[in-house]
C-alpha cells in the first residue's frame, strides 16, 4: 500500500498505541470497477495480527461473499415473520428476483479452461 510520508506514522510504536486505543473499527476503502464511479466504503471492524519473530505486523479483516439466493430467502422469510406495511409486496419482489436468479452456482475458477 502506498503511504505518503506525511501520512506515514513516525515508527511502527506510533501507530500500534493508535491503534490500541481505538475500538478496532474503521473504514475499508476499494476503486470502483468503474472508474467514473466513486470508490466503495465499506465499515470494517479489523484485529491485530498475532506477530512472530521477524514478521511484518499486519490488520486483519474478515471479508465473505453471501450466496445471494440463500440471502434473499432469509430475507423473505424475515419479511414473512414480520409482517408489516410493505413487507409482503418486498417479498413477493423477492421471490420474483430468486426466479430471475435461478439455482445459484459457485463461480467457477476463471483460470481454469475447458479442454476440447
Amino acid at each position: 500500500m502506498l503511504i505518503h510520508p506525511w501520512d506515514a506514522a513516525l515508527d511502527d510504536q506510533e501507530w500500534r498505541e493508535w491503534v490500541a486505543s481505538t475500538d478496532r473499527f474503521g473504514m475499508l476503502v476499494v476503486n470502483n470497477l468503474d472508474p467514473a464511479e466513486a470508490p466503495i466504503v465499506v465499515p470494517t471492524h479489523f484485529t491485530v495480527a498475532a506477530e512472530d519473530a521477524g514478521s511484518e505486523p499486519a490488520l486483519l479483516i474478515h471479508l465473505a461473499r453471501p450466496n445471494p439466493v440463500e440471502h434473499r430467502e432469509r430475507v423473505i422469510g424475515y419479511l414473512g415473520q414480520r409482517d408489516r406495511g410493505l413487507d409482503a409486496g418486498a417479498a413477493t419482489q423477492q421471490r420474483r428476483r430468486l426466479d430471475a436468479i435461478g439455482d445459484w452456482e459457485a463461480p467457477r475458477d476463471q483460470t481454469r479452461r475447458d479442454r476440447s
